[in-house]
């Protein structure tokens, strides 16, 4: 919850609209938890939420830290990490395992499972 707030005082001091939480992020959240001191030892982060294939565009940012304000600073200075947590997502949630902390974040917006029309095929409708 520290974590969660942490990320919503940041985002309000740049006039970004604060995360809502949604369960099914915290349920991703939590489930992901114990899988992130693995994936960082083996330098596989964020392999359990692709493996997951989920209908929906979700993203995470995940960290091995001392203390949640270092969290936060460690994000901020790291411009993909940055980008993730200062974005336009609106649902979030955060949960910590042990030393690692992790982020989830999305819009529910659906991956799209038919292909794009091609420029041909849009010309000539």
């Amino acid at each position: 919850e520290i974590l969660f707030n942490l990320v919503n005082i940041e985002r309000v001091s740049r006039g970004i609209s604060v995360f809502e939480k949604d369960p099914r992020i915290c349920e991703i959240a939590q489930m992901r938890g114990p899988e992130l001191s693995s994936e960082v030892a083996t330098n596989t982060m964020h392999a359990g939420l692709h493996s997951l294939q989920f209908p929906f565009f979700v993203t995470e940012n995940i960290i091995q830290i001392r203390n949640l304000e270092d969290v936060i600073v460690w994000w901020l200075n790291s411009p993909i990490h940055r980008r993730q947590m200062l974005g336009d997502y609106k649902y979030a949630c955060t949960a910590c395992s042990g030393k690692s902390c992790i982020l989830v974040f999305t819009n529910f917006t659906p991956k799209s499972t038919t292909p794009k029309p091609s420029i041909t095929e849009i010309l000539n409708q």
